[in-house]
């Protein structure tokens, strides 16, 4: 397949308990983009969710009946949906995984169409869950904290997080084992690049994972990611860091997107679905400009 596409959202951030409507309403925004993908030609072949799902409720059981209704809007897609965690996903919500099916580990990766798509998990090293005793990620987020506490760099706030060495092991062997030049995207919540305005907004072990990135440079095509609402965008390394924006800041705009893929050029075209999202090509190895 030369050319084809597929749905990028983020930070849908639904709280059916809040006093801004924002929060109230993005299910219909995304009940709205959800028929967009549908109707599209060509076909979306799956949609990505790039985290924050929820905003979290003030109990579980509204943080689960939140999560609900957004799955029951991402079903009716007729493609794949992929979920990321981001950590509004675990506020309240211990059971965040399962709801979104994903394995216990929250990563994996995809081959599509001769591009590999790899999926991060950066609350993994966090406070956002409650390991049990004994866990092994319990005692590596306690010495992380003990070596880089909170608050002694930009990046270390409780709300962001990062990934674990066996995470970033399985990255280095992913990205090693990827045969398809400069065809590999990265999706995680957290972003990696710390561009302007996004300093207190990375995961906290960002510069690991652009170092593992970094080794296969003539592999990695883009990181897409969330969290930092208004969006942003940077290149480095030949990698694309595209920072979408949310679904949730834009409640008369919406925001969301189709990219398309050329197999043959090795370009990623973003259309930007809601006049919010802007639209960019991204040529393999070539910083974007307006």
């Amino acid at each position: 397949m030369t050319s084809w596409c597929f749905g990028i959202v983020t930070d849908v951030q639904h709280k059916s308990k809040a006093d801004d409507a924002a929060y109230v309403t993005t299910l219909d925004r995304l009940e709205r983009a959800v028929a967009d993908w549908n109707e599209h030609e060509p076909s979306v072949s799956f949609i990505v969710n790039a985290g924050d799902t929820i905003d979290g409720g003030d109990t579980v059981a509204d943080s689960t009946a939140d999560m609900a209704n957004v799955l029951d809007r991402f079903a009716k897609a007729t493609s794949p949906v992929y979920h990321v965690l981001g950590n509004h996903c675990h506020k309240n919500n211990p059971a965040a995984r399962e709801q979104l099916g994903l394995p216990e580990c929250g990563y994996r990766s995809r081959v599509v169409n001769g591009w590999t798509f790899v999926f991060l998990d950066t609350t993994e090293l966090s406070l956002l869950l409650e390991y049990p005793e004994g866990h092994p990620v319990k005692a590596e987020v306690e010495a992380y904290l003990k070596a880089h506490p909170l608050n002694s760099r930009p990046e270390m706030l409780d709300y962001n997080g990062g990934v674990t060495r066996t995470q970033l092991a399985w990255l280095e062997g992913t990205l090693a084992a990827a045969d398809c030049g400069r065809r590999v995207i990265v999706f995680c919540h957290h972003p990696l690049y710390p561009c302007a305005g996004l300093e207190a907004m990375t995961a906290w072990n960002a510069g690991e994972i652009r170092g593992v990135l970094d080794k296969h440079r003539g592999k990695v095509h883009s990181v897409f990611s969330g969290h930092h609402h208004p969006g942003a965008y940077h290149f480095a390394g030949g990698v694309h860091y595209v920072v979408a924006k949310a679904m949730l800041s834009f409640p008369e705009e919406s925001a969301y997107s189709i990219a398309h893929l050329d197999n043959d050029a090795g370009t990623l075209r973003l259309d930007g679905r809601g006049t919010a999202q802007a639209d960019m090509l991204l040529k393999s190895g070539v910083a974007f400009s307006e």
